[in-house]
C-alpha cells in the first residue's frame, strides 16, 4: 500500500528531504521508515476524503463526494486524497463491488498517507427531501470533536447546487488561505434528477478506476477514452454548466496520474473535448492548467490561445493566457498579454492585480519597461515603473475598493515616493482593515516621512467614531510613537488596555509602553538579540536592562528568553532556568519559554520533568511545531518510539518546512543536533 500512498501524494514530484542522501538505518531499524513520512509537502491542508455512505443511493453519494473534492481544491492550501475503495490483497486479483465503497474512516485507512484532515459523510433520501451530512476531523484544529455540516434540499439537483456553499463552509472551518486564481464553480438550471444521477455515478466510477489503476490494476487507453466519452455525452445533455464543470475537472484530475502513453493520447484529443463545451469559458482554462503541470506546455498554450479567440472580451481568458506565459518563464509575452488586455479595456480587478505583481517582480530584479499602459512615462521618467505599479493597483481598487492587500501594496509604493496620494489611500485602508494588522504594518513603515499628521488625523477621527475598538487605539498609539508623542501614545495604550483581555494584545501594549518610556528601547532589544545570535556574551549592564524590562513589563515574553540566553552565555544555567520559570509564571504557557525550559531540564537529566513541561505546553498550544518536534525528539531518545512518531507526524501535518522539525529530522538521521 505504500506505493499507492506515494502515487496519491505524487511523492515522486516532491523532495523527500532537503538532504535526500542522508537517509540511513538509524531509526526504528531504518530511518527511511520515519523520514519518508516527513517529506516536504507544499499543501498545508491534505484532506483524506472517505466515502459518503447511503443506504438508498450509494453511487449518487459517492458522486457527490467526487464533486466535493473538486470544489475543495479551489483553495491553494488544499489537496484532496479520494479514498473511495477498501482494497486488499493483490491488485490483479481484486474484484470491486459496491460494498467496498461504503465504509467509514474507522473501517479502512491508508496508513502511509499524510492526510491531516479526515472527511466523510452520509446521504439520505425520502420522497420529500434529500439530506447530506459531512463530518470533519482536523489535526490542525484545537477542537477535538468531530464537526458536522448539513444541507437539505427538495431535489437532487437542488442539493448539488448547494455543494459550492457547503465547500465554502468547510473551507472557512479549516481556515484555508486564498482561492486559486481560477476557481470556477457551476450552476444547474434544470430539475432533471435522472441526468444528474447519471453524471454523478459516472464521476464516481471515474474516480474509482483512477484509484484502482494507481493501486496497480490495468486501466487501458481504450477504457479511459471510452469512459470519458460517456461522461461527455451525458454532460452535453444538461443545461447550465455542470456538465462542463465535471468534464473539465475530470480531465484535469487524471492527467498527472496517467502513464505517458495514455496521457499523450488524452492530450492529443483535448481540443476535441473542449469543443464539446465551447460555450463555457472555464473549460479550457481548467484543462490547460493541468496540461502545463503534466508537462504539455505547447498543448496548454495552444488551448488558451484558441480560448482567447473564442472569448476575446473575457478578462479570465486574457489573465489565463498571461499566467501561462508567466509560469513558463516567458515574461515578455506575459507582459504583452497583460498590456493588450488593458489597452483593449478587457481587464478586471484580478488582471490588474496580477499585472502589478509582475511589474513588482521586474522592478525588484532591476528591469525597466519598453512600454507603459497606465501612465505617460515622460511625466516621471525616474520613477515610471513605480507609478505604473501604483496605477495598476488603483485600477484594481476601482472595482474592489475594499481590497486591503492592494491598498497596502499601493501605500507602500506611495510612501517610497513620499507622495500625498498615500493619505487618502491610508484613510481607505483604515476603513476596510477590520483586524488593523495591515494598518499597523503601514504605520511601522512611516519613520522615513517627516510629517505624518494626516495619518494621525485619520486615526483620531476613526477612534472618535469607534471608541470601543481596541485595534484602532493601538494603531493610533503606534502612530503617536512614530511622531514622538509619547504621552499621547501612553494615554491611548491605557485606554486600549481597558478594552482587551487577550494576553497577546496585553503583551503588545506593555512593549509599546516600554517604547513610550524609552524611544531607544526597540533598538536596544534588537542589538541584544543580534549579539546573542552571534554567540557573544552580554555585559552586566545589558543583563540589568533585561531584568529592568521584565520588572516593568512582566508579560513581555521575549525578555525572559533573552535573559535566559544571556545567563546560558555566562554558563549560569540555573539562573537561566529561574528566569524561564519566572516567565512561565507571568506568561502562562508561552510555548517558546516552555521549549527553552524543557531543553535546559533535559540537559540537566530531568527528563520526566522536561517532557511534562512540553506536554503541558501542548495542551495550551497543540499546534506549536517546535514543541511537537522537541517532544518527538525527547521521546525518541527515551525509546518511546510510537509516541515519538505521533508527535512528529502531527508537526509534519502542520508545518513540514519548520526549521525545528528539520533539525529533528537531521538528529534522527544521525547528523547531530
Amino acid at each position: 500500500m505504500r506505493e499507492l500512498a506515494n502515487k496519491l501524494m505524487m511523492r515522486d514530484q516532491q523532495p523527500v528531504s532537503t538532504q535526500p542522501d542522508v537517509i540511513s538505518d538509524v531509526l526504528f531499524g531504518s530511518s527511511r521508515n520515519m523520514l519518508s513520512q516527513l517529506y516536504v509537502n507544499r499543501f498545508r491542508l491534505r484532506i483524506g476524503l472517505w466515502p459518503i455512505v447511503s443506504d438508498s443511493d450509494p453511487e449518487i453519494a459517492l458522486g457527490i463526494a467526487s464533486v466535493l473534492g473538486f470544489l475543495l481544491e479551489r483553495w491553494q492550501d488544499i489537496r484532496v486524497y479520494r479514498l473511495f475503495a477498501d482494497v486488499d490483497g493483490e491488485p490483479e486479483d481484486y474484484e470491486w463491488s459496491l460494498p467496498d465503497s461504503q465504509f467509514s474512516v474507522d473501517d479502512w485507512q491508508l496508513e502511509e498517507l499524510d492526510e491531516n484532515v479526515a472527511m466523510w459523510g452520509t446521504l439520505s433520501h425520502s420522497e420529500q427531501q434529500w439530506q447530506l451530512q459531512i463530518e470533519v476531523e482536523s489535526d490542525l484544529s484545537d477542537v477535538e470533536e468531530t464537526q458536522r455540516f448539513n444541507i437539505t434540499a427538495p431535489t437532487l439537483t437542488a442539493l448539488v447546487n448547494q455543494l459550492p456553499q457547503i465547500s465554502g463552509d468547510l473551507a472557512t472551518y479549516l481556515d484555508v488561505g486564498q482561492k486559486r486564481l481560477f476557481a470556477p464553480t457551476y450552476t444547474i438550471d434544470e430539475t432533471d434528477d435522472e441526468r444528474i444521477t447519471s453524471l454523478l455515478k459516472q464521476s464516481f466510477r471515474w474516480e474509482l478506476r483512477l484509484f484502482l489503476s494507481l493501486w496497480g490494476q490495468e486501466w487501458s487507453e481504450q477504457d479511459v477514452l471510452s469512459q470519458l466519452n460517456d461522461m461527455l455525452d451525458t454532460g452535453t445533455t444538461m443545461t447550465g454548466d455542470f456538465g462542463a464543470y465535471i468534464a473539465a475537472h475530470t480531465i484535469a484530475r487524471v492527467l498527472p496520474f496517467l502513464p505517458e502513453e495514455q496521457s499523450d493520447a488524452l492530450a492529443n484529443r483535448i481540443d476535441k473535448f473542449v469543443e464539446v463545451f465551447g460555450s463555457t469559458d472555464f473549460t479550457a482554462i481548467v484543462i490547460s492548467d493541468a496540461l502545463y503541470d503534466a508537462g504539455y506546455t505547447r498543448e496548454a498554450t495552444e488551448l488558451l490561445e484558441a480560448n482567447l479567440k473564442a472569448f476575446p472580451e473575457d478578462p479570465k481568458a486574457w489573465l489565463a493566457m498571461a499566467e501561462l506565459h508567466w509560469r513558463a518563464g516567458r515574461l515578455p509575452e506575459a507582459l504583452d498579454t497583460f498590456q493588450q488586455a488593458i489597452e483593449d479595456e478587457f481587464a478586471n480587478s484580478a488582471l490588474y492585480l496580477r499585472y502589478a505583481a509582475l511589474l513588482t517582480l521586474l522592478d525588484r530584479n532591476g528591469y525597466s519597461l519598453d512600454s507603459y499602459i497606465m501612465i505617460d512615462p515622460s511625466d516621471a521618467p525616474q520613477t515610471a515603473l513605480q507609478w505604473e505599479i501604483i496605477e495598476a493597483y488603483e485600477a484594481a481598487l476601482e472595482e474592489k475598493p475594499e481590497h486591503t492587500g492592494a491598498l497596502q501594496a499601493q501605500i507602500i509604493r506611495l510612501i517610497e515616493l513620499n507622495n500625498e496620494r498615500l493619505w487618502p489611500a491610508f484613510e481607505r485602508l483604515v476603513q476596510h482593515d477590520d483586524s488593523g494588522e495591515r494598518v499597523r504594518s503601514i504605520i511601522d513603515g512611516l519613520y522615513s516621512l517627516d510629517d505624518i499628521s494626516p495619518v494621525l488625523r485619520t486615526l483620531e477621527d476613526a477612534v472618535r467614531k469607534q471608541p470601543e475598538r481596541a485595534s484602532l487605539r493601538l494603531n493610533l498609539a503606534a502612530a503617536y510613537l512614530v511622531d514622538e508623542q509619547e504621552s499621547a501614545a501612553k494615554a491611548e495604550l491605557e485606554k486600549a488596555r481597558s478594552l482587551v483581555d487577550d494576553p497577546l494584545i496585553e503583551a503588545d501594549i506593555e512593549r509599546m509602553m516600554l517604547t513610550a518610556d524609552d524611544p531607544d528601547f526597540e533598538a536596544r532589544i534588537g542589538e541584544i538579540a543580534d549579539k546573542l545570535s552571534a554567540l557573544n556574551k552580554l555585559t552586566t549592564e545589558e543583563v540589568d536592562f533585561l531584568e529592568d524590562t521584565i520588572e516593568k513589563a512582566p508579560s513581555f515574553g521575549e525578555a525572559y528568553l533573552l535573559l535566559a540566553r544571556a545567563y546560558i552565555g555566562w554558563d549560569e544555567k540555573s539562573a537561566a532556568m529561574e528566569a524561564l520559570l519566572d516567565g512561565q509564571k507571568h506568561v502562562a504557557n508561552d510555548p517558546d519559554i516552555l521549549e527553552m525550559l524543557a531543553r535546559l531540564l533535559w540537559d540537566a537529566d530531568e527528563h520526566d520533568l522536561a517532557i511534562s513541561y512540553i506536554q503541558n505546553g501542548l495542551v495550551a498550544n497543540p499546534n506549536h511545531v517546535p514543541l511537537l518536534a522537541l517532544a518527538g525528539r525527547f521521546l525518541y531518545d527515551t525509546d518511546q518510539v510510537d509516541a515519538a512518531r505521533g508527535y512528529l507526524a502531527r508537526a509534519e501535518a502542520i508545518a513540514p518546512r519548520n526549521p525545528s522539525l528539520e533539525a529533528v529530522r537531521r538528529y534522527i538521521a544521525g547528523l547531530g543536533d
